[in-house]
């Protein structure tokens, strides 16, 4: 069985580790066009690497960006 990671399922992880530990500060994982709610923290995918080992093994890995703003 194998499991595919995304980097959405990147961003949750980071997004729920974050809320775990601090409750009360807005998450945003997608741009906010307006309705900005501080403190908040952002997330997002700064660029996605996939390498080819072999045959059908790739390797991905994942650039995050992740800032806190606050007032």
């Amino acid at each position: 069985m194998s499991i595919q990671v995304t980097a959405d399922v990147v961003k949750s992880a980071i997004s729920l580790k974050l809320s775990a530990s601090y409750p009360t500060t807005k998450i945003y994982k997608e741009q906010v066009v307006e309705g900005l709610n501080y403190p908040s923290f952002f997330i997002t995918l700064v660029k996605p690497y996939v390498n080819h080992l072999y045959k059908n093994k790739y390797m991905y890995e994942f650039l995050m960006n992740i800032q806190y703003v606050s007032l």
